[in-house]
C-alpha cells in the first residue's frame, strides 16, 4: 500500500547524485511504472508530486495533509482487522505475482487453510449476517 499526501514530492535523485539507482529498485520501477515512465524519472531526475504520482500509479491514494496521520491510523486498523491467515495469504499471493512465482495450485490449499481457522470462520459468518442480513 502506498499513499501520499496531497503535499507530497518525489524524485528519484540517484543519477544526480553521482551514483547508479540499485538494490533491485529498477526492476521494481520498470514493473511498477513501466519501462517509459521509469526511463524518464530515473534519467531525468526530475521531481514530481502527489498527483502525478497517482497517475502514473507510484502511489495508490492521496490523503489531505491535514488528516494523513489519522487517514493512515484508520487505514491500518482497518486492514489489522481482517483475519491473520487471510491477510498474511493474499499478501503472499500478490508478492508472487509481482515476483513472476505465481502458482494458482496453491490456491485451494490456502482455502482449506482458511476455512480451518477460527478467526478467520468468526470474520466469515460476521460479513454474511451483514451482508444478508441475517
Amino acid at each position: 500500500l502506498r499513499f501520499a499526501s496531497d503535499s507530497s514530492r518525489f524524485s528519484i535523485p540517484e543519477l544526480d547524485a553521482g551514483i547508479p539507482l540499485s538494490w533491485g529498485a529498477t526492476p521494481d520501477l520498470v514493473r511498477l511504472l513501466g519501462e517509459t515512465v521509469a526511463n524518464d524519472l530515473v534519467i531525468t531526475c526530475r521531481p514530481f508530486d502527489a498527483s502525478e504520482a497517482h497517475q502514473m500509479r507510484f502511489v495508490s491514494r492521496i490523503l489531505r495533509e491535514d488528516d494523513f496521520d489519522a487517514d493512515i491510523a484508520t487505514i491500518a486498523k482497518h486492514v489489522a482487522a481482517k483475519p491473520a491467515i487471510v491477510l498474511q495469504q493474499t499478501k503472499g499471493k500478490l508478492s508472487r505475482i509481482r515476483s513472476g512465482t505465481f502458482d494458482a495450485r496453491q490456491d485451494a490449499a490456502e482455502m482449506i487453510e482458511a476455512l480451518e481457522d477460527d478467526e478467520a470462520i468468526a470474520v466469515n459468518r460476521e460479513y454474511l449476517r451483514r451482508v444478508l442480513g441475517a
